[in-house]
This record gives structure tokens, sequence and C-alpha cells, in this order.
């Protein structure tokens, strides 16, 4: 679990994926728009149960990755890592790249401030593509897991946008060996993972 929140904290490495491999999202309403790997898996939420996205195992864990239930952001895209690549490395439980707006933050000041829901360990300034905006560094814990992120805010258009990452992992001290086949989630692993969330976080572009 160390080497995994190490790197995802940092996440500071340039993105592997060859162009090749890019596919484009645009918001409905042409605000803005951002490149992901295609191995990320597009999360849709389900119908049927609120706070529940599809395709279950990818997009789902104890530690929301789409979104925060109570949250007043409403995802406009996610795309989570699939976990099936890591299905015998239980530490690894699922993350996600997000995007959302926060309806309630009506201003830049509000906006700016973050979220009442966040357990905020860092704060900073940060400018993606000429862009000024604030990334906040994010984490909680639960008995046997974990959830850490890097969340940026922005205030644009008279509208409050927030997008980055969540990432969430159990501790494999609390998994029976017995019962479920276990290996070492690697650093190489996390680098694959962080790679792939990075991407559209580097694109993440306002076409508005």
């Amino acid at each position: 679990m160390r080497a995994l929140l190490a790197v995802c904290l940092s996440l500071l490495a340039t993105s592997t994926h060859p162009e090749d491999t890019l596919q484009t999202f645009k918001s409905p309403n042409g605000v803005f728009q951002f490149k992901y790997p295609s191995v990320l898996v597009r999360c849709t939420q389900s119908q049927r149960q609120e706070g529940w996205w599809i395709p279950d195992d990818d997009c789902n864990s104890q530690g929301e990755v789409c979104d925060e239930r109570g949250s007043s952001a409403l995802t406009i895209g996610c795309f989570a890592y699939p976990k099936d690549e890591f299905k015998d490395k239980p530490e690894f439980s699922a993350a996600a790249f997000f995007v959302a707006e926060v309806r309630t933050a009506a201003t830049g000041e509000r906006c700016l401030k973050g979220s009442q829901y966040w357990l905020v360990e860092k704060t900073e300034d940060t400018t993606i593509h000429s862009v000024r905006m604030k990334r906040f560094t994010i984490g909680s814990a639960w008995t046997g897991g974990r959830l850490i992120g890097q969340i940026y805010r922005v205030f644009r258009g008279g509208a409050c946008y927030e997008f980055g990452f969540r990432w969430a992992s159990s501790d494999p001290s609390n998994i029976d060996p017995y019962t479920i086949k276990i290996n070492q989630f690697t650093k190489q692993d996390a680098d694959k993972v962080s790679s792939a969330l990075k991407q559209p976080v580097d694109s993440f572009i306002f076409l508005k």
C-alpha cells in the first residue's frame, strides 16, 4: 500500500500513453474537453440505484471515485482504470478521473475554497494550459481501506468546475489469502495507473 500511495500522491511523471491510444471527451455544452487513454473505462450513472456507477466492478468501491454522495457537485464525466487487470492484486480497489460542475459555488471565492466533504492535506495554486486554478490533495481512511486524490477547482464563465482523480485502496493484510489469491501491487502497477489518470488532467482545456 505504501508504494501505491506514494506514487498516487505525486502523479508528477509525464504521461506515457502514445498519442494513437487517446480518445477525446468534449462536454455536452462545449465548454471543455480532455483526452484520455483508451484503457480507461467510461462510467455511467445507474438509473436504478442512486450514487451507483456502471460497470459496477470498475467504477465503484467503498470510497467513491466518480462522485461524492451528499455533495453538490454534478459529475459530467468519469473514466476508471479497469480493475480486471489487477484481479489478483486486491490492494487496488478503484481509481478514476472525473470532472464535475459544482452548482452551489456561485462565486470564485466559494469555488476555490474547496468542498466541506474533503479532508484536505494540501492546497496549492497551479496552472494548466494558462488557466490558473487550485489543486487540493485529499485523503481519507476507514477500517481496511483508504482513499486519496488530487482535485482541481476553477471558476470559469460564471460556473465552478472541479476535475482530477480519486484512488481507493484496500489493506492486503485484511484479506484472507486462503480464499483470494493475493499478489503484490507493485510500483510499476501504480505507475501505469498514475500515467493513465494523469493524461486527462494534463490535456484538460477550456474551449470557451
